[in-house]
């Protein structure tokens, strides 16, 4: 079963990522009060239009996905009062399994990356590589429904950015020196030129 991990990413880093990579995707959701114990949120993105029940007793992963019109998905976000919207590119990490950048802009600036792994196993055994933020995964405060519900999570003093971070970002974007022994991330597609000039917020 697959499994995911987060991490918060420095507001500066994140610029970098919008800058170089664009953004491939933009998403919106409404999210609904739970009923028995189950969360649901409408979910309009590029690939279509879904209803997603969610079930935390089998945390934050398992998700049964329903395709809509998207007619439909837009009534249900227009009565939905909260709401998340973000910008996504998706990553790779070489070797290891893949990753998505998300650029929230609504209900504020904020930006998480979240990496899937095909089993706990490789998830426990990643290390994350030195321009990754702190790792939020236990913290139920950082999921995008409780953020919808309860707004941005407290997170304390700005993320400071050391130059190894800096320089294995910069590795990755540009390609590893052949001093670098970390993994290294590659994004899975550049966004398309009429993309990159659509970024959901300016810097």
């Amino acid at each position: 079963m697959q499994t995911s991990r987060r991490f918060q990413i420095a507001s500066s880093l994140a610029r970098i990522l919008r800058r170089q990579f664009g953004i491939e995707d933009q998403i919106a959701e409404g999210h609904f009060p739970s009923q028995h114990g189950r969360g649901q949120y409408v979910s309009i993105a590029r690939d279509g239009c879904h209803l997603v029940l969610t079930d935390p007793v089998h945390g934050a992963d398992a998700e049964q996905r329903t395709e809509i019109p998207r007619i439909q998905a837009e009534a249900l976000l227009g009565v939905s009062s909260q709401r998340v919207a973000y910008g996504r590119t998706e990553l790779q990490l070489v070797g290891q399994g893949r990753a998505w950048a998300d650029f929230f802009v609504k209900p504020g600036s904020f930006d998480l990356l979240s990496v899937v792994f095909g089993d706990q196993q490789t998830a426990a055994a990643f290390v994350p590589p030195p321009w990754f933020g702190p790792e939020v995964t236990s913290n139920p405060a950082f999921g995008k429904r409780s953020i919808a519900l309860a707004g941005l999570p407290d997170t304390g003093e700005p993320i400071s950015v050391s130059d190894s971070a800096l320089h294995d970002l910069l590795d990755m974007i540009e390609g590893p020196s052949p001093r670098a022994a970390l993994p290294t991330v590659r994004a899975s597609q550049r966004a398309k030129a009429g993309l990159q000039g659509n970024h959901p917020r300016s810097d």
